[in-house]
């Protein structure tokens, strides 16, 4: 089983560039067979780590925060926005 590149009529990828290289074909579809016939998920577990560090859904949403933070705080300080006392 080999990899193919993918080059066009015989021609060289032009330079500067990297040739993308394919998978099998056979390789692609022996991997598909195992999924089906994978009934306890093996090979689709990911590998869960025991140390908890920020997700990047926590990070984006820190940021978001501190943007709302920053809205308000602009919004606040304009003269339109001020309540009237």
């Amino acid at each position: 089983m080999s990899t193919k590149t993918t080059v066009r009529s015989g021609q060289s990828p032009p330079s500067g560039h990297v040739a993308v290289v394919r998978r099998s074909p056979l390789k692609n579809f022996l991997r598909g067979a195992a999924l089906i016939f994978d009934f306890g998920s093996t090979l689709g577990r990911r590998r869960i780590s025991t140390v908890r560090t920020p997700s990047d859904a926590d990070r984006l949403a820190s940021d978001w925060n501190a943007v709302g933070q920053d809205m308000r705080r602009a919004m606040g300080s304009h003269p339109s926005h001020r309540s009237a006392r």
